[in-house]
């Protein structure tokens, strides 16, 4: 329950992208080893939540990806768009 919790108020401060969706994953993959796997769509809409209006790009193209998209591949698409 605190796993689902911590994913859900998660900000991402002063991190980068890159550290704020590694560390949503970790929680997430945390959460699966438990019998307790986050659905992408959920997953999702705990990143654009916190990542906030500051990053409306990266929110953008996340929002644009098919729904078929898994978590380790928009958070791919990311990184590799921040090269």
């Amino acid at each position: 329950m605190q796993l689902k919790s911590d994913l859900s108020r998660a900000q991402i401060g002063s991190r980068s992208v890159t550290e704020f969706l590694h560390s949503l994953k970790a929680k997430a993959d945390e959460l699966a080893l438990i019998d307790s796997p986050m659905s992408d769509d959920n997953f999702t809409i705990c990143v654009i939540n916190g990542l906030g209006p500051k990053f409306r790009d990266i929110i953008a193209f996340i929002r644009s990806q098919p729904n078929t998209t898994k978590k380790h591949q928009f958070s791919d698409g990311i990184t590799e768009g921040q090269n």
